[in-house]
């Protein structure tokens, strides 16, 4: 009986160093399954060009660029769609993920909307690409519970895999 092999993604920030022994099991047939998206939150990191030379797709998922191309200002967005007391809860629940020096209440919460805007793009580009399983790779975000929830919602329960 041949069994479908398993769909994998990496998100990476460097190197790669994990990415690239899980490329090489799938390849020598060690691992029933193929790595088949290889995204950076950084356009230079090495473990994108060595997918590339794999044919293997890439992307870069930057904040700050997904939020000019969605050409949404975050404090319109947020206005728009948060009442103030929800727009309290929001920051309180992402508070473990802000960086420190951002102390602003609307910076904290432009820095949440772009972070939302960002995670939920991944998000997108993982279901369709059909992933059974996700390697953190030394990934430098510290991920939402928003994306983490929709993980596991939209993929599957046990489908991350953290080998840094």
């Amino acid at each position: 009986m041949i069994r479908r092999k398993w769909r994998i993604g990496s998100l990476l920030s460097k190197n790669g160093p994990g990415t690239e022994a899980i490329i090489a099991a799938c390849e020598r047939g060690v691992t029933n399954g193929e790595v088949v998206l290889v995204v950076s939150d950084r356009m230079e990191a090495l473990g994108l060009e060595r997918a590339r030379v794999r044919n293997i797709p890439t992307l870069v998922v930057s904040e700050g660029e997904i939020a000019r191309e969605t050409k949404l200002l975050a404090n319109d967005f947020s206005e728009h769609l948060f009442s103030p007391k929800q727009l309290g809860a929001l920051v309180g629940r992402s508070a473990g993920i802000i960086p420190s020096s951002i102390t602003d209440v609307n910076e904290r919460v432009a820095w949440i909307i772009k972070r939302f805007l960002a995670e939920n793009f991944l998000l997108d580009m993982l279901i369709r690409s059909k992933i059974d399983f996700l390697l953190l790779d030394e990934f430098a975000w510290e991920l939402s519970a928003f994306f983490m929830e929709q993980l596991e919602t939209r993929i599957g329960d046990n489908c991350l895999v953290n080998i840094s």
